[in-house]
């Protein structure tokens, strides 16, 4: 009655549970989890049965690792395998146990582990996705908490970082950036979660001795964090600045030309 009761339980499971001969790996028992994906397999051999009946066995048959020289249980060993057949992952877990006959045999347990390794697959290929895009992107990314520590950073050229990562990263804007900027920043940092708006700021720098422009977008992420999207804009303010001079050079050439024909008129 202990051993139906036992069977009982084993075919309530879902997953795949069945029992072979450690020796002629003849299967004793499969329960209904089983029986419903691969139909009375009881008495084949389970390789036959999981795998394919042109081969005669397994290379990856963990069975003689389940008994030690004693002919005595090891415990537990697990893997994970693809079946070729349903096209399905599992977690496999496998034991040797007493059957009822005291006879040595493999218990498996098998755990449906398909929908999680989709999962992985489409997280590996959403990293993969992301940093090919961060690479790509041209500006700084910084996130930090709302009272202003540095918690993360993406950057494609550390020569545009006004300090090496490791001196900002855990510290607070104050402790990086000038007075000024920083301030001027963490106003930004407020605003952003008042107004749930992006905003943006412009300032100047010192970095490695060069004087440099940029331009900033600040996003909330959460109701402690925000994302601040830095561009470098220095060419575009030299570019600015020449253009600016070019236009006072040009109206101060029409204006003496404007003052010499009024001369001239005169």
């Amino acid at each position: 009655k202990a051993h139906q009761r036992l069977l009982t339980v084993l075919d309530s499971i879902n997953a795949m549970i069945y029992v072979s001969d450690m020796e002629s790996h003849e299967i004793l028992f499969a329960n209904q989890y089983v029986r419903e994906k691969f139909g009375d397999i009881v008495g084949k051999k389970c390789w036959s049965a999981f795998q394919s009946e042109k081969i005669d066995s397994c290379n990856f048959c963990t069975t003689h690792q389940l008994v030690d020289d004693n002919g005595d249980p090891k415990g537990i060993t697990r893997r994970e395998f693809h079946d070729q057949k349903t096209g399905r992952w599992y977690d496999s877990q496998t034991r040797a146990i007493k059957w009822i006959d005291d006879r040595m045999v493999r218990l498996e347990v098998d755990i449906d582990i398909t929908d999680r390794k989709q999962a992985e697959v489409q997280l590996r290929e959403s990293e993969i996705r992301s940093r090919t895009m961060l690479k790509s992107i041209p500006d700084l990314l910084f996130i930090n908490s709302r009272e202003g520590i540095f918690l993360d950073y993406h950057v494609y050229d550390k020569k545009l970082l006004l300090a090496e990562p490791e001196q900002f990263l855990g510290k607070s804007i104050k402790e990086v950036l000038p007075a000024n900027v920083a301030n001027q920043i963490l106003h930004c940092f407020e605003a952003v979660h008042e107004t749930k708006q992006v905003q943006t700021l412009a300032y100047d720098l010192d970095v490695r001795g060069v004087k440099k422009w940029f331009e900033a977008w600040i996003t909330p992420m959460d109701n402690q964090r925000q994302l601040t999207v830095v561009r470098d804009i220095t060419d575009r303010k030299y570019a600015e600045e020449a253009l600016r001079q070019e236009y006072s050079f040009r109206n101060t050439i029409i204006d003496k030309v404007a003052e010499g024909l009024c001369v001239c008129h005169a």
